[in-house]
C-alpha cells in the first residue's frame, strides 16, 4: 500500500484545519446538549473532544509527512537531471520549509527545492520546484540553468534566518542563490562546485 493510499483524508484534514475542527466538534455537542437540557456540560464536552479530533488529526500528518516530502525530492532531482548524464554526475537537493502551520503540526505548509547537478563540464541548477505539504500537490521546477566551469567567478555560502544558502557568482555579473535548512547539504556542494571549478581552471 503506498502512502498515498495508507492516509486517512478526513485526518489529514482535520489536522490542517484546527478552528475549524473544535468548532464543529463543539457544535456538535452543544446540539446534543440543547437537546436533553444539559447545553453548558455539552459545550465544555465539544471544546474538549474538538481539541482531541485535531490532535488526532495532526497525527497523521506528523506520522507521514516525510515521505511525502522525500518522494517530492525525489521526483524534483529526477526532473532537474532530465537529459543530463547522471553516473558521472552528484545532484544535490536544497530544500527548505516556509509558511506557519497549525499548532502540534511537524511540517511547514510549502516546502521548495532547487536541484544542482554537478557534472564534470558544468553545474545544472533547476529552480522552482514547489509543493504543497497541506494539498499534498506539486509544481515542477519553473528554470533550469547550465553553467559551464568557465563561466563561474565564485562560489561561496552564507547564513540566511534558518536557510545556508549557495550562492554562484557569474563571469558576466549574475548571481544564482539557492538556499536549504541543510546546511550540511549546502557544504558539500559548495565544496563540489569549488573543486570541479579550480580544476576548470588549471
Amino acid at each position: 500500500m503506498s502512502v498515498e493510499e495508507d492516509v486517512n483524508e478526513i485526518q489529514w484534514k482535520l489536522g490542517w484545519n484546527p478552528k475549524i475542527t473544535i468548532i464543529a466538534v463543539t457544535v456538535l455537542f452543544t446540539i446534543v446538549g440543547a437537546a436533553i437540557d444539559a447545553v453548558g456540560t455539552f459545550f465544555v464536552l465539544g471544546i474538549l473532544a474538538g481539541g482531541a479530533v485535531y490532535v488526532w488529526g495532526t497525527r497523521t500528518i506528523n506520522d507521514n509527512y516525510d515521505s511525502f516530502l522525500s518522494r517530492f525530492i525525489s521526483e524534483s532531482e529526477r526532473k532537474g537531471a532530465r537529459g543530463i548524464e547522471v553516473d558521472s554526475a552528484n545532484t544535490y537537493s536544497l530544500t527548505y520549509g516556509m509558511g506557519d502551520s497549525p499548532p502540534l503540526v511537524e511540517p511547514s505548509k510549502t516546502y521548495k527545492t532547487n536541484t544542482l547537478v554537478v557534472t564534470d563540464a558544468s553545474v545544472n541548477v533547476n529552480k522552482g520546484a514547489e509543493f504543497d505539504m497541506k494539498s499534498r500537490e506539486s509544481v515542477a521546477g519553473g528554470s533550469n540553468r547550465e553553467l559551464y566551469y568557465d563561466q563561474i567567478s565564485a562560489v561561496e555560502s552564507h547564513q540566511d534566518g534558518r536557510r545556508s544558502v549557495l550562492e554562484i557568482r557569474t563571469s558576466g555579473g549574475d548571481t544564482i542563490g539557492v538556499g536549504s535548512t541543510n546546511t550540511d547539504t549546502v557544504d558539500e556542494a559548495l565544496s563540489d562546485v569549488r573543486k570541479r571549478v579550480r580544476e576548470a581552471k588549471r
